[in-house]
């Protein structure tokens, strides 16, 4: 353990990171619209790279690059994203960059580029606009996700948590506008209740690229962003009415108003109990309700935001065969959030993200018939701040900062129902006036030290505490955990540009998994009081290549996981929580987007992924082998066709709690067509084929719903 003061006394520090030697150029630049009037407030990244800059209320901005012609990615407040070309020409001068709509286009959803998540330039950072949200008519965070390389398939489950590279539980780490998310469920966050309307776009990071964020980032971060408002922006409105028939029937609504900075945001949605493509009724069905409100304005120079949102799941069954004697229910899984962004450009960038999130979530577990219903209700609170800090110094690019993280009021209550008498097996205790609190500082350097070499490095620092009643017994415990990275980026001309990173991470576990005594979903779970943190040793080795109209990314990883986590089962249904030494996690993935004549694109994607234990065993949740293909065009007045196809083949790996699953392909089809400026109709068939396939290995789960038909009207004024 390292001698460092109690978390709850640590004051925020600032780490300074000391520069190098040499010279590397920081163009000054302006944003413009088509009139010549400055845009303030964008966030402007150059394709392919990450640590992007915020406009000023002028329009003006200071790009970190020392080359000319560059792409950038120009991110504006309402959620589109654009594409500029900027040409070759000296350096020194003010450069304008002009939103001129003859030179812009929308980022396809497979571009490597960075918005606002911090990543290191080596990373390959995957975003989702919400535009392409609204076109795919996606329901789930899990179902936008699906075709992404390394991730798991979409699943009729509205409470699956997003995965990638096989690492679940808790390692994948979800932000909501830049501020982390928490959870006590062991899963980890799923964002089932996030309706797709109330959403401005999807960014992810995967592997040692985001370390900075501390827990949780193993796998990579996922960035979810709410749909805020320019602070200049004239009115704008929008409606949606969706109606789904067949295999996953349903029902939607969601609007949106803009203006003047503020911005309003509701989304509805009804599902039924979907249908096998075999045709046999499964248990199923869920209702989301999400909404959201929010300010953004210019103060002093700075860029302010604050909003709420909440988000809502409630009478969510997991898809079961009818039937099945086990069923699986989330009466209701709430999360209300409200986040404070400050962002001050300027030769030293500086910003803030403060947050405060209350969450309740409720489970209910029937086993088998006629034993008593089994449930949990877990309530938590939390709020956290990071400043941050970015600038350049003789040539070095640097990122300093801290970040204070707490999580209180965490109840946990069990349920016993459905049988006169029934009670709790002996020892089962609740989790009262559970707490955790961490204090972090963390860091990164960046240098160009050669035209065609850039190296960067970073770490983290956090210290933590947690405590919590369970029963007459008093529980504390602390962690001193830290992350580190270091990444290497070579430009190899026409053969595009190779990368490699290394970096150590760590996942703490949760209240509940030290704390919680009593009955779960998988049974009567112990006290665990001296669960250590996890950490992880890993390595991603990539290759990205940018031609005309062709962006190609592969990577190659490997994990190594020590003090992993598990659970050890002392009778056949009581089990702890263990720290279980290694586990391995390796892979491939890649993905590639071809831009064709007469707007039209192709993607492709692939995956391999294999997780052993320490004994050699398969781990559970690792995806099958999986390809991933989309045909679209971009038609006028918005329009669009799309094709998509997803496959996975056949998996004979079963980890603790699964079964071998055959393989399976999926055909979905979709297309919108503009009737006028403001009216659009979105059609689609999922499943087209109606083909009977499974979606996870895990023991129980039924096949996914068959063809589901889709009718939408949107319409939007300007």
């Amino acid at each position: 353990m390292f001698p460092f003061p109690h978390p709850r006394r640590l004051f925020p520090l600032t780490l300074v990171l000391l520069a190098g030697f040499g010279t590397v150029l920081a163009w000054p630049g302006r944003l413009v619209d088509p009139n010549g009037r400055p845009h303030g407030g964008a966030r402007i990244t150059i394709v392919g790279e990450s640590g992007g800059v915020v406009s000023s209320a002028d329009g003006r901005f200071r790009l970190p690059s020392s080359r000319l012609p560059v792409t950038l990615l120009v991110e504006l407040q309402d959620g589109k994203d654009l594409v500029v070309d900027v040409p070759a020409q000296e350096l020194g001068n003010e450069i304008v960059v002009t939103l001129d709509p003859r030179f812009y286009e929308e980022v396809l959803t497979t571009a490597p580029v960075a918005g606002e998540l911090m990543a290191s330039p080596a990373a390959q950072v995957w975003s989702l606009s919400a535009e392409e949200l609204k076109r795919r008519g996606d329901t789930s965070l899990q179902q936008a996700l699906a075709s992404l390389p390394g991730a798991e398939p979409a699943s009729p489950d509205p409470d699956r948590v997003p995965v990638f590279r096989g690492l679940g539980d808790n390692r994948t780490l979800f932000l909501l506008d830049g501020a982390a998310v928490g959870t006590e469920r062991r899963a980890g966050v799923s964002g089932g209740g996030m309706h797709a309307a109330t959403l401005a776009g999807v960014e992810v990071a995967r592997g040692p690229s985001a370390l900075v964020y501390g827990s949780g980032a193993m796998g990579g971060v996922l960035l979810v962003k709410s749909p805020w408002a320019s602070f200049a922006a004239g009115p704008e409105t929008e409606l949606t009415m969706e109606g789904r028939g067949g295999g996953a029937p349903s029902w939607s609504l969601s609007a949106a108003h803009r203006q003047a900075g503020w911005s309003f945001a509701l989304g509805h949605r009804d599902a039924s109990d979907p249908e096998s493509a075999g045709g046999a009724r499964l248990k199923g069905g869920y209702r989301q309700d999400s909404a959201f409100v929010g300010k953004s304005w210019v103060a002093d120079g700075s860029l302010l935001r604050a909003g709420v949102r909440t988000d809502r799941l409630s009478d969510a069954y997991r898809p079961r065969l009818a039937s099945s004697t086990k069923q699986t229910l989330v009466p209701h899984d709430e999360q209300v959030r409200a986040v404070l962004q400050i962002d001050r450009p300027g030769d030293v960038e500086r910003s803030l993200v403060a947050w405060w999130g209350t969450g309740s979530r409720q489970i209910l577990q029937l086993r088998e018939l006629p034993s008593p219903t089994r449930g949990t209700r877990t309530d938590q609170n939390e709020l956290g701040a990071r400043i941050l800090w970015r600038g350049e110094r003789k040539g070095v690019f640097w990122t300093a900062g801290s970040e204070i993280r707490g999580r209180y009021g965490v109840d946990a209550s069990l349920e016993l129902r459905g049988a006169p008498g029934a009670s709790p097996p002996a020892g089962g205790t609740p989790v009262r006036d559970g707490q955790a609190y961490s204090a972090a500082v963390f860091g990164s350097v960046r240098r160009e030290l050669l035209k065609w070499l850039e190296l960067s490095a970073g770490g983290r620092l956090e210290p933590s505490w947690s405590e919590a009643h369970s029963g007459e017994t008093f529980y504390e415990d602390s962690d001193n955990a830290w992350a580190a990275s270091a990444s290497a980026m070579a430009r190899a001309g026409r053969a595009g540009s190779f990368t490699l990173q290394l970096a150590r991470s760590y996942r703490l576990p949760s209240i509940t998994d030290r704390y919680l005594g009593g009955i779960t979903g998988k049974g009567f779970k112990e006290a665990s009081p001296g669960l250590q943190a996890e950490s992880a040793l890993h390595f991603d080795l990539g290759w990205h290549l940018e031609l005309a109209g062709l962006r190609v990314s592969a990577t190659a990883f490997h994990y190594r996981i020590d003090d992993v986590l598990v659970r050890e089962f002392l009778e056949e249904d009581r089990y702890r929580f263990i720290n279980a030494g290694e586990a391995t996690i390796e892979g491939v993935e890649a993905g590639a987007t071809w831009r064709l004549p007469r707007s039209w694109s192709l993607y492709a994607g692939i995956h391999h992924v294999r997780g052993t234990g320490r004994d050699g065993e398969w781990l559970a949740g690792i995806p099958a082998d999986g390809l991933s293909c989309a045909l679209q065009r971009h038609l006028s007045r918005g329009g669009m066709l799309r094709a998509e196809f997803v496959a996975a083949r056949h998996d004979p790996r079963a980890g603790s709690g699964e079964e071998e699953i055959p393989g399976f392909g999926v055909l979905n089809l979709s297309a919108v067509v503009g009737l006028r400026d403001t009216l659009r109709v979105r059609v689609g068939l999922q499943n087209a084929l109606d083909r009977s396939y499974r979606v996870t290995a895990n023991e129980g789960d039924p096949a996914a719903p068959g063809a589901t038909l889709i009718l939408a009207l949107e319409w939007a004024r300007k």
